[in-house]
């Protein structure tokens, strides 16, 4: 997969940047996976600790860390981002558009830890091409599911400004209209500062 200058492959985890080539380690890598499946999407930290670590391994300061690591690979600025962006308080967004009149990137296979753990039992087991057939039937068997949380602020009859939070399910890839923006917030009430967060498990 392309963005912009940066090319990044997915069988050798290796991130071609104009300022170098680096090789990531898996967890590093994961977690770009995780950004770039959802772009746009707030993922918060809790999801992103548990989906690249687990709940045992994982730790706000390696989440940290892991960050720090994928954004000198990208060649990006947390002060100026132009891939990842922290969102205060609470997680990370991938935020980086094609410039207008460009072609979009050819996405290849996005594989989470577990996944990986999967296809190498799998090409074990069956070998070779096969194998490889194999683990694109199990991952299409089962989809991840996701959850989306829209928020507006409401105002109500006694002149206060309240948060409604619309919360959408699914399994796969969510929908134009699942993915679309809330609606806006009611008239003298200040919009929410994250209207969108995006889980996927």
């Amino acid at each position: 997969m392309a963005f912009g200058e940066v090319s990044i492959d997915v069988e050798s985890r290796r991130v071609r940047a104009p300022s170098g080539a680096s090789n990531l380690e898996p967890r590093v890598f994961d977690l770009l996976l995780t950004l770039v499946e959802r772009p746009g999407l707030t993922a918060s930290r809790g999801h992103l600790i548990e989906t690249v670590w687990g709940e045992v391994d994982g730790s706000d300061e390696a989440l940290s860390q892991a960050v720090a690591k994928l954004r000198r690979a990208l060649g990006d600025d947390a002060r100026a981002p132009r891939f990842i962006e922290t969102v205060p308080k609470l997680g990370y967004r991938w935020i980086f558009e094609e410039p207008p009149g460009s072609s979009p990137p050819a996405h290849r296979w996005s594989l989470g830890p577990a996944w990986v753990a999967a296809s190498a039992a799998l090409a074990i087991a069956v070998g070779g091409a096969g194998g490889v057939g194999a683990y694109a039937w199990v991952k299409a068997a089962e989809p991840r599911k996701f959850e989306i949380r829209k928020i507006r602020m409401q105002r109500t009859a006694d002149g206060r400004c309240l948060k409604q939070v619309q919360v959408i399910r699914g399994e796969g890839k969510p929908s134009p209209a699942q993915e679309a923006p809330p609606r806006p917030s009611s008239p003298g009430c200040a919009p929410p500062e994250i209207p969108r967060e995006f889980v996927q498990r």
